[in-house]
């Protein structure tokens, strides 16, 4: 008997905060940019757009996206947005949304083919492949995303022909949901860089064309990185002075053009 009340009297004990602590709850905090914390309940999130809380007094407020500093969300008996496309749950913990500049590595492989002759009449084609890296730094607002970068591709790996190149970068989103389709242009200009099976006596400034399409993958519940892949196609205006293995002078005006693939990383 006397067990059988302590049981009782230990559940009865534990039963009791757990009830008291889901009745009062904890609060969601949103910190604005040159004013108090707003303290209440977050009803809604939209990305880029605004954030909704009711405090205390029950009246409901929305904040705009450019004067919110930070949310913590404490409470985990919420409901959920309504909008399951276009706002973040209540596992978003600890976002900073205010945050428009971001660093993105691209990598890209290009794919093209060459015509050649062997001195005989006969002609045939090869496949090359070029694969590239390029870095820029990117500020975002809306729906689209601008900024300058630089980038270093192989364009012929067999003649050791290589570009480095100083490009901007321009991109538009088509929607805001986890899954984003967008439209790419990356332009600027490039240099041809010498090599061992390439020596150069001399060089030109180039221009470089890139447009292409593809799809920009959210992190879930908030989190820092976004991924993207896209397809594209690469103009490339290449204009340098080679040297032979005579020591001969060759004047070389290629234009290139490659067909691509991108991945790339955004934080």
């Amino acid at each position: 008997m006397r067990l059988s009340l302590l049981i009782y009297g230990l559940l009865l004990a534990c039963y009791c905060p757990a009830q008291s602590r889901s009745d009062t709850g904890l609060a969601d905090i949103v910190e604005v940019r040159g004013e108090p914390d707003l303290i209440g309940t977050l009803i809604g999130y939209r990305y880029g757009e605004s954030v909704t809380i009711v405090v205390r007094n029950g009246e409901v407020v929305t904040i705009p996206w450019d004067r919110v500093g930070r949310v913590t969300f404490r409470q985990e008996n919420t409901s959920e947005p309504i909008d399951t496309e276009n706002w973040f749950t209540r596992d978003t913990l600890e976002v900073l949304p205010g945050r428009r500049w971001r660093h993105q590595l691209l990598v890209t492989t290009g794919l093209g083919n060459e015509s050649f002759g062997d001195g005989f009449g006969s002609f045939g084609s090869v496949g090359l492949i070029g694969p590239g890296v390029h870095y820029h730094l990117l500020y975002s607002r809306g729906r689209l995303a601008v900024g300058p970068g630089a980038g270093f591709e192989v364009m012929n790996v067999r003649r050791g022909e290589r570009l480095a190149s100083a490009t901007a970068l321009a991109e538009y989103h088509l929607g805001r949901g986890r899954i984003r389709p967008f439209g790419r242009l990356l332009a600027g200009a490039n240099l041809p860089v010498g090599s061992d099976s390439t020596p150069m006596s001399g060089r030109s400034v180039g221009r470089t064309v890139h447009p292409s399409f593809g799809l920009l993958l959210a992190p879930p519940r908030g989190r820092w990185m976004q991924l993207s892949i896209d397809i594209g196609y690469r103009f490339s205006d290449v204009r340098f002075t080679g040297l032979t293995a005579n020591l001969e002078e060759l004047e070389r005006d290629i234009g290139y053009q490659r067909f691509t693939f991108g991945l790339a990383a955004r934080f």
